[in-house]
């Protein structure tokens, strides 16, 4: 069974997400029922994504065709930036909501901290919280300094930042502030879109023969070991039942401590292609 993770508000949210980018509707029409037959519960998505209706139609078949009611269901998704210039966050949740066909989101992010708009624009969707349409909200692709800057401006902090974590970009920084001020950490591509140095790394290959896991299972439980959620994406309905099974063992100190001599602050997707003065 996949274990929870409790925010600082109190809410639950599954320790494992499923992703939706670049998702058809054919694409989610067969991975949505695939994830929930698995076992996960947890999809995000995204404004920037352009499916969000998709993705809602997606998940309300699979709903109905599991028996499984809206509660047990958890979504992410976000505010593109091109939305964050219009100051509106009200108008963006309805836009959101009206498009997944939902009543609320579970968890409600800015997909990046725009420079001149992201703070103003995070006091509003605080301020939605009392709604009751949003469950929980969060920073997508922060710094430490766009943190300390929402704190010290507003006194507000995140529910969750969602940022590219993986074995090659571990952020102890970031993750160490995030642990003191009790902000979940989500991992979107934690997988490193399996690069090939990750699915052929000598100690990650080493370690899947010692624990009896592929790549895969390694690197997901020593997300979830380190209290991260991974938000992952495949387009194979055979992955998800494997990525399900990586609560049947756990990694050592020892394997934990050489798995962080990985890091090599490595990003795969740039910045500077999504968020201009970022």
């Amino acid at each position: 069974m996949i274990s929870t993770y409790r925010l600082s508000n109190g809410a639950v949210l599954p320790s494992l997400c499923v992703g939706t980018n670049r998702m058809d509707r054919q694409l989610l029409d067969a991975v949505i029922p695939a994830a929930i037959n698995a076992g996960f519960r947890f999809f995000d998505s995204a404004q920037a994504y352009g499916n969000e209706g998709l993705v809602g139609a997606a998940l309300r078949g699979a709903m109905e065709a599991s028996g499984l009611t809206r509660s047990e269901v958890f979504i992410t998704t976000k505010v593109d930036n091109s939305k964050q210039i219009g100051r509106d966050m009200r108008k963006e949740l309805d836009r959101s909501l009206q498009q997944l066909q939902m009543d609320y989101v579970d968890l409600w992010l800015q997909h990046w901290p725009y420079p001149d708009y992201f703070i103003d624009n995070f006091r509003q969707m605080a301020d939605l919280l009392a709604s009751g349409r949003v469950k929980s909200i969060g920073l997508a692709n922060p710094r430490i300094r766009h943190l300390q800057e929402l704190y010290d401006t507003t006194g507000l902090l995140p529910q969750v930042i969602q940022i590219e974590l993986h074995p090659f970009r571990q952020v102890p920084e970031l993750l160490s502030f995030c642990k003191m001020h009790k902000i979940q950490v989500a991992a979107y591509s934690p997988l490193c879109f399996m690069i090939d140095r990750l699915k052929h790394s000598p100690l990650l290959v080493e370690l899947g023969c010692k624990y009896g896991k592929s790549v895969g299972q390694i690197v997901l439980r020593w997300h979830v070991q380190r209290g991260v959620l991974p938000v992952f994406r495949s387009e194979k309905a055979t992955r998800f039942a494997e990525n399900a099974k990586i609560f049947d063992f756990v990694l050592d100190e020892d394997d934990m401590n050489r798995i962080a001599t990985l890091d090599e602050d490595y990003k795969f997707i740039p910045e500077s292609l999504h968020c201009p003065g970022y």
